[in-house]
């Protein structure tokens, strides 16, 4: 994992083992209202929820901001009964989150939810894509 070390969340990696039981998969449990926003953000570049998550935790893997993302992390206190799952994507974005998460001493779930919303807010994605778009 490119950019990531113990010091930016503080902590030591924990265990990543997997068995073989365990699915390739990713879990994001949040509030409806930002599942409701997270889907209608992605719906705006044809993406669905799932393969948005699987860009924005790729994209964290790589350049490692989780530390100060947490720290400036806002839930919104509602109950987190929504889902957002990635499934069938390499076990290595996996294992990355995994290790992401242990080192920051969270959660996968709670990775997923402070990386959604900071897209939300950020809207890292929507400015790339018109930056992009500008120079062309």
């Amino acid at each position: 994992m490119q950019g990531l070390s113990t010091r930016d969340c503080g902590q030591e990696h924990g265990s990543t083992a997997l068995t073989p039981k365990d699915p390739p998969q990713i879990t994001a449990h949040i509030c409806a209202s930002e599942r409701a926003a997270f889907e209608a953000y992605a719906r705006t570049f044809g993406l669905d929820p799932a393969s948005l998550l699987a860009l924005l935790l790729s994209r964290e893997l790589r350049f490692a901001r989780l530390g100060s993302l947490l720290e400036n992390d806002m839930p919104s206190g509602e109950p987190r009964n929504m889902k957002v799952t990635v499934h069938g994507r390499d076990l290595g974005l996996r294992l990355g989150v995994m290790a992401l998460a242990a080192a920051c001493g969270t959660s996968i779930s709670n990775v997923c939810a402070v990386v959604m919303r900071a897209e939300l807010r950020d809207r890292w994605l929507e400015r790339a894509l018109a930056t992009r778009f500008e120079s062309l």
